[in-house]
C-alpha cells in the first residue's frame, strides 16, 4: 500500500457499498471491509465525499499477521494528509460488539450506518527526505590473469528496517546471517592464505529492503563488467526458517553448473540441500536482469516478512555453519 497519513476526529460510519451518492460523511470517519475496492479508489472516494478518515477492515487474524513491517518505497507520492488504518479481525469484533452488532448483522444494515462513537485515527508520518547508503565492498584478488575480469561475487544487504517505540526489529536472520556468513568466508580464506584463481568480490548490499538499491546501483556502474561476471551468489536468511533445508533458487539451464556443484557439496561437508526455481526477491535479481549466471541461497521456510525479533525467525547457528561449509565449496569448485 501507499502511505497515508494525517489526524482525524469524527463520527464512525459503517459504509458497505461502494456507491456512496447521497451519503453526508462530511468529517465522518469511514468504517469499511478490505477488498471492496483498491485502497486509491477507497482512498479517492472517500476524500471526494469530505470524510476525514478510512478504517479498513483486514483479513488478518493473528499478531504476527499484524506485525509486518515494511519499508517506504522510495518516491512517496505526494497527497493530501488523510489517515488510514487498518483494523484486524479481533478488533473489527471488538468494536461491533461495543456497538452492538456482530459480523452477520452489520451485513443487514443500512448502505451508510452511524455506529455511534467519536473516534480519533492519528498516524503520524514525517515528510522523506533523501538519504545516504553504501555498499561495502572487499576483494580477494584473482592469481590467475587469465580470470582477471570473471570475478566471484558473494553477496548479502546489511539494511534491515529500524527499531519502532518498545519493538526490536534486528534483521537477525534477514539478513545478519547472510553478512556473518559472507564476512566468515572472508576472513577465513584471507587467514589460511588461500589463493582463488578468479578475484572474489564480497559484497554488503544497502538499501536491500527498500527495492535492491544498493544491488542496483552497483549493476548499473560495476566494478568488473557484468558481461564477463562468473557468477553471483546472495545469502539471504541463511541461519533461521520452517524448513528443514538450505535452499539454492537457480535455473538448471543457466545454472546447473553452480547446482551440481552444491549437490556434491551436500555430501562432502554433511549438508542438507532443496534446489528450486527462482522465486525469492533479494539483491541477485540486478544481476540475473543482465544476465549473470545467479543463485539465491537460503534456509527454506525462511520469512521475508520483516517481524520485531520476539516474533522472526530464530537464528541456528548449525544452520548458519552449514551454510557457510556448502557456499565455500562451492565457490572452490568453481574455481578449480
Amino acid at each position: 500500500e501507499f502511505p497515508v497519513s494525517g489526524f482525524a476526529d469524527g463520527e464512525l460510519v459503517w459504509a458497505l457499498d461502494n456507491d456512496y451518492t447521497g451519503m453526508d460523511l462530511t468529517g465522518k470517519i469511514i468504517l469499511r471491509k478490505e477488498g471492496l475496492a483498491p485502497l486509491e479508489e477507497e482512498v479517492a472516494t472517500a476524500q471526494a465525499y469530505n470524510a476525514s478518515g478510512l478504517i479498513i477492515v483486514s483479513d488478518l487474524e493473528t499478531e504476527k499477521d499484524g506485525m509486518r513491517k515494511r519499508p517506504l518505497p522510495v518516491d512517496v507520492p505526494t497527497r493530501d494528509p488523510f489517515p488510514v488504518l487498518k483494523l484486524t479481525q479481533s478488533g473489527y469484533r471488538h468494536l461491533l460488539d461495543l456497538v452492538g452488532h456482530d459480523v452477520v448483522s452489520i451485513l443487514r444494515s443500512p448502505p451508510a450506518l452511524p455506529l455511534g462513537v467519536q473516534t480519533v485515527i492519528d498516524v503520524p508520518l514525517s515528510t522523506p527526505m533523501p538519504s545516504e547508503s553504501q555498499n561495502v565492498l572487499g576483494i580477494l584478488p584473482g592469481t590467475d590473469p587469465t580470470y582477471a575480469t570473471q570475478p566471484i561475487i558473494i553477496g548479502a544487504h546489511y539494511d534491515y528496517v529500524g527499531d519502532d517505540p518498545d519493538l526490536t526489529y534486528s534483521g537477525a536472520n534477514d539478513n545478519a546471517s547472510g553478512v556473518a556468513t559472507l564476512l566468515e568466508l572472508a576472513r577465513l580464506w584471507h587467514e589460511s592464505g588461500y589463493q582463488s584463481t578468479r578475484p572474489i568480490l564480497f559484497a554488503a548490499w544497502g538499501a536491500q529492503e527498500s527495492g535492491q538499491v544498493g544491488s542496483n546501483y552497483y549493476a548499473n556502474q560495476p566494478l568488473y563488467p557484468l558481461e564477463t561476471t562468473a557468477v553471483m551468489i546472495q545469502l539471504d536468511g541463511v541461519a533461521g526458517g520452517a524448513g528443514y533445508y538450505l535452499q539454492a533458487q537457480g535455473n538448471r539451464e543457466e545454472e546447473g553448473h553452480l547446482l551440481y556443484g552444491l549437490e556434491i557439496g551436500e555430501e562432502m561437508v554433511d549438508g542438507r540441500l532443496k534446489l528450486t526455481t527462482p522465486t525469492g526477491i533479494s539483491d541477485h535479481m540486478p544481476f540475473r536482469r543482465a544476465d549473470v549466471p545467479t543463485l539465491l541461497i537460503t534456509w527454506s521456510d525462511a520469512s521475508e516478512d520483516n517481524f520485531p525479533d520476539y516474533l522472526a525467525d530464530e537464528i541456528e547457528p548449525d544452520r548458519l555453519a552449514m551454510t557457510g561449509r556448502m557456499v565455500a565449496y562451492l565457490v572452490m569448485t568453481i574455481n578449480n
